[in-house]
């Protein structure tokens, strides 16, 4: 790996994991008693760790977060089916029924308002055709 002055801000997630794991042997094989810009070999592995146990928590709650996702999606889909049932009721209700305001004031389209669906085509004459005489 080329070295220089910009090292830290090139290297990547994988990287650092990698490095610091290269930095660990190294210490521990060539100068266990060693203490760099403050720190000793121990508390750097402790260091190290702590990153370790924040990736596995951030693990855990992206987990947790797609685990909420589908509780949320099942509620909705649970909601949802309540909806229909309850606009079935009113559509079955005699006091109010497919015509009544209260129909119409949930969003649907009374029956007396709605198209018949029938829809016809214009028929268009089929052009002369030019015979060749």
């Amino acid at each position: 790996m080329k070295k220089d002055k910009n090292m830290v801000t090139k290297l990547s997630i994988k990287t650092v994991k990698e490095r610091s794991n290269e930095f660990i042997v190294a210490w521990r094989q060539f100068a266990p008693e060693l203490t760099l810009v403050g720190r000793t070999l121990a508390q750097f592995e402790e260091e190290k760790l702590v990153q370790e146990e924040v990736q596995e928590r951030i693990v855990a709650a992206r987990a947790i977060y797609h685990g909420l996702i589908n509780e949320r999606d099942q509620a909705r889909e649970a909601l949802r089916e309540t909806l229909v049932s309850l606009a079935n009721a009113v559509r079955g209700e005699a006091s109010h029924g497919l015509n009544s305001n209260f129909y119409r004031a949930l969003g649907f389209i009374p029956k007396r308002e709605r198209n018949s669906g029938l829809t016809r085509k214009l028929i268009t004459p089929n052009p002369p055709t030019t015979g060749v005489a």
